[in-house]
């Protein structure tokens, strides 16, 4: 989880049919692709989860100030967008798919609530429908940075609150039943701020939270990690960090029970502030610590455990790239060296903000960017393959690593409890402008006899007629790439038998298409055009 700073074409049914033997194409190996989502104003992404049926689902905002929802496929086409408001600024921090195919979205909202800024929870169904919404918090404000669903099917939301603090902000850790209702909360912090940006429930029912504290700690800020109970009791807490300022964003537990914290830090490091990387014991002990960055600032908002028990780490560079900032990309072993790292940006301000590994190996990074898109900033989501690969848009640079030894401290903080529910029926919307910027969809020609496919004619010169079985008049996508892997043409809602394709403005050349369920591509060939 990350941390917040913040054409037409008509169908229809024909009697010619004629088959033709051709090369079929499955889709094997790694889908790549870029795409930009959004309006024509001012959207931010923090939000990426891994959806059951193989897709992704994103959370953010937009520059109207209503949460913005996007479901996509596993190839980044869109199945649903939501653009959610519930009186006033409503923001979206973080996502997560439930058990019951729904999805949960957290961020903070001044429209309803207790007081300035609550915590906002919206719980959708698988899709997109609202099933309840409710604001947490007290008379000041309180805001959730990462949520996560419990093992009970309930809830454990991190975040900060003013409230209910001892100083300023304090970390704020609340658990609630499956709908939305408080069971416990914790706030915890000194004098100074103290942040929580990320949480998780362990394999032993227990959570670990991690942010940055100002209250305690060996200098400016440092990286804050607390560990609780089932019931929401410390267990042990610790600090890290050196003299100037260090914070934690993203945490995950590993295969070995330990954990796994990335974030930033200017007390170590090759430049102004670095990627702070620390693999610590299932108490909380450091095992590695690593900086990773350029001369310029880089600035991590996650890391994840990869298949090959290494890491992957992203966040943005002003080091190296395209423009002024890039996303940052880097692939580590299991003891934090770097295997590889990459940009991807254009000429302006781009963002990563949230990675995951997906099922073919490959990796998807959202964020967002003012290098491409319909508006100022747009959600940005590149899918690469299993050694970062985006096809555009990208640079493979080096990176400068570091071993620094930090200050550990185990230090004593306040801690108390407090915390209002109320709830509202949002109003929701749904649109986005979609643009692709690259694209090689995976597919691979594969030489079999005796495969018909009722296509006529090919080549095509002004029309042609697909036909294909269609008996539970299924919904299909139809796409169409041309060789560079770019798509060039899309049909949505066919649920016909018959597809008449009208070459309109096309160029002579090979083409390759695919039929697309919400399962994933059902039926791929090839058409040429002269």
């Amino acid at each position: 989880m990350a941390s917040i700073y913040k054409l037409p074409v008509m169908l229809k049914r024909t009697t010619i049919i004629l088959s033709i033997s051709l090369l079929t194409f499955t889709v094997s190996g790694q889908s790549i692709f870029q795409k930009t989502f959004g309006t024509t104003a001012y959207e931010e992404i923090w939000g990426l989860d891994k959806t059951y049926d193989g897709g992704f689902v994103l959370g953010g905002y937009t520059g109207f100030g209503n949460a913005y929802i996007i479901k996509l496929t596993a190839i980044g086409d869109t199945s649903w967008t939501r653009d959610i408001n519930v009186g006033g600024m409503d923001l979206i921090y973080t996502i997560q798919q439930t058990n019951d195919s729904g999805f949960i979205a957290a961020g903070r909202t001044n429209g309803f609530g207790a007081g300035g800024l609550d915590m906002l929870l919206i719980k959708l169904d698988a899709n997109g429908n609202n099933q309840w919404t409710k604001a947490i918090g007290g008379s000041a404000d309180e805001t959730v940075n990462s949520i996560e669903q419990t093992l009970d099917g309930g809830f454990i939301i991190a975040g900060n609150t003013y409230s209910f603090s001892s100083g300023l902000n304090d970390f704020y850790i609340v658990k609630t039943n499956s709908i939305g209702n408080i069971v416990w909360s914790k706030s915890i912090g000194g004098v100074g701020n103290d942040n929580a940006y990320s949480i998780i429930q362990n394999t032993d029912s227990s959570y670990i939270a991690v942010g940055l504290t100002s209250s305690v700690g060996a200098g400016g800020n440092d990286l804050l990690a607390t560990k609780f109970d089932k019931n929401g009791n410390v267990t042990w807490m610790k600090t890290y960090g050196g003299g100037g300022d260090d914070r934690a964003n993203s945490i995950q537990q590993t295969s070995d029970g330990g954990f796994i914290i990335s974030g930033v830090t200017n007390s170590f490091g090759a430049g102004n502030y670095d990627f702070y990387l620390i693999k610590t014991d299932s108490s909380g002990n450091p095992t590695f610590q690593k900086t990773l960055g350029g001369v310029g600032n880089e600035w991590s908002y996650c890391v994840q455990q990869t298949n090959d028990l290494g890491y992957i780490l992203t966040g943005y560079t002003t080091s190296f790239g395209a423009g002024s900032s890039d996303y940052y990309f880097i692939k580590t072993n299991s003891i934090g060296d770097t295997t590889w790292t990459k940009t991807f940006g254009g000429s302006m301000d781009d963002y990563a903000t949230n990675v995951k590994q997906t099922p073919d190996n490959g990796y998807a990074i959202v964020g967002y960017g003012q290098s491409f898109g319909a508006g100022s900033h747009d959600f940005y989501f590149v899918k690469t393959d299993s050694n970062g690969n985006g096809i555009c848009n990208q640079n493979t640079t080096a990176t400068i690593v570091n071993s620094p030894i930090s200050t550990v401290t185990i230090p004593t903080l306040t801690i108390s409890s407090g915390g209002t529910v109320n709830s509202v029926i949002p109003i929701l919307n749904s649109g986005t402008i979609v643009n692709t910027l690259c694209t090689n969809v995976g597919i691979e020609i594969i030489d079999k006899e005796n495969v018909d496919i009722n296509f006529f004619p090919n080549p095509l010169t002004d029309y042609a007629t697909l036909n294909f079985e269609n008996p539970e008049n299924r919904k299909y996508i139809f796409n169409l790439y041309n060789v560079q892997g770019q798509l060039v043409r899309k049909i949505e809602q066919v649920t016909t038998e018959t597809i008449i394709l009208e070459r309109q403005n096309l160029l002579n050349g090979l083409y390759f298409f695919q039929l697309i369920t919400g399962a994933g591509v059902e039926m791929n060939g090839k058409l040429i055009i002269e």
